[in-house]
């Protein structure tokens, strides 16, 4: 077992006894003293199945993890912060109210009370390890001492917080212009995509969901995501867009990057079979949904029929890929382990494709 499970175990125990030590007033003092020290995200909370979720506890730790994700992500949530603010100083998580308030104000550009907030934050608890790292960052030393690489820190940091908040800005203004908006996003997903490639995946995807809210996704916009991300990947993140827009569409996506997975060196079969379940629950929704042409079908029977040849050439002993059967859906259910249930016919009602997406989900 890891250094790291082992600490996660100690902590849940911990947690467990404190929830149940009730009124025995000095017993959860040493508790909740000990957890300060090593309770190192509010986030662990939320799997303890032991703390009801209405305890105050429970709701403040969700509270925590939403505001700090919506610092991280991004997408700062006024009310997500607002939730916050009921957290008081006898709280096991005060600290990290005091912590998150500090990086608000941080990203915000309010120095000064990113400095006040951090130094509320207690002594010799889990997160009060951060206010070295900020009294760094914000005024180039520490302790009244001065060195050179602290001053270069904490230039280096600032700055590059100062480009990414300017190109963010620059992205959400542009959502109205489809070239600027791509341009933008561009830019910074470069700067961004090897070092944080969730948060870079995370910026083309509200991008594709303001140009979907918009009309539709257009194939320039699929080639740029292509372009930064891969055909994989660029394809994957355009079949997750257009998936309750336009699962049609999806579907088109999904193969695309089904087979450019099967040309990478480290493809799985466990990899292969999770996308054919994600093509089959897709194909089965269209089926539902759509009069399809036949210049539709034609298109997916020639994807899907290079994607049998690809899998039986990686795997020759993959059931379905020696299958002759001339509807395209048909040979999905096939390649997936499972007959067709749905038959083609007229859309009635266009609703989200329900799709599994545990492997894939962004």
């Amino acid at each position: 077992m890891s250094r790291k499970n082992k600490l996660d175990k100690h902590i849940i125990k911990l947690l467990n006894q404190y929830f149940l030590s009730g009124d025995t007033q000095q017993e959860k003092a040493r508790l909740a003293e000990e957890l300060a020290a090593i309770l190192y995200s509010p986030a662990l909370i939320l799997g303890c199945d032991f703390i009801p979720s209405e305890s105050r506890l429970m709701k403040e730790a969700v509270a925590l993890s939403d505001a700090f994700e919506s610092l991280t992500n991004g997408m700062p949530d006024e009310s997500a912060f607002a939730a916050i603010d009921g957290i008081k100083e006898d709280s096991l998580l005060f600290p990290w109210y005091g912590f998150v308030k500090g990086v608000q104000s941080f990203y915000e550009g309010d120095h000064d009370s990113c400095l006040s907030h951090m130094a509320r934050v207690p002594r010799n608890t889990a997160p009060s390890r951060f206010g070295a790292f900020f009294q760094i960052i914000l005024t180039g030393g520490s302790d009244g001492e001065d060195k050179p690489e602290w001053s270069q820190l904490s230039k280096n940091v600032l700055e590059s917080k100062g480009v990414i908040r300017d190109s963010l800005e620059l992205i959400m203004e542009s959502a109205e212009m489809e070239d600027l908006l791509l341009e933008s996003a561009g830019l910074l997903i470069r700067d961004i995509v090897r070092d944080d490639r969730d948060s870079a995946a995370a910026i083309l995807m509200w991008c594709f969901e303001q140009l979907q809210l918009k009309d539709i996704l257009s194939d320039k916009a699929v080639l740029k995501g292509r372009q930064l991300f891969g055909e994989q990947e660029g394809y994957r993140l355009s079949a997750l867009a257009t998936l309750s827009f336009d699962p049609d569409r999806s579907l088109v996506f999904w193969l695309h990057s089904a087979l450019a997975c099967l040309n990478e060196s480290e493809t799985t079969q466990a990899t292969v079979r999770a996308y054919l379940k994600i093509l089959k629950d897709v194909s089965e929704t269209v089926q539902s949904e759509f009069d399809l042409s036949e210049e539709y079908i034609r298109l997916i029977g020639s994807l899907v029929s290079e994607l049998a040849e690809q899998i039986q050439h990686i795997y020759p002993s993959f059931p379905g890929t020696d299958s002759e059967d001339d509807d395209p859906f048909s040979m999905i259910a096939g390649l997936s382990g499972e007959k067709q249930q749905k038959q083609r016919k007229t859309r009635e009602i266009r609703q989200s494709a329900a799709v599994q997406l545990e492997l894939f989900a962004f």
